[in-house]
């Protein structure tokens, strides 16, 4: 038997998908990388 707060927390989690997405690559993040490499030169 499950509980309330356990059916609830499925009904929540059942929004998500992983329907749509695309497999990312480390070049994906370059840019990233990028802005970070920025942000701590900056300090």
């Amino acid at each position: 038997m499950c509980s309330l707060l356990e059916l609830k927390g499925k009904e929540v989690i059942a929004i998500y998908s992983h329907e749509g997405y695309t497999k990312a690559t480390s070049a994906d993040y370059d840019n990233e990388r990028k802005a970070q490499k920025l942000v701590q030169e900056a300090k």
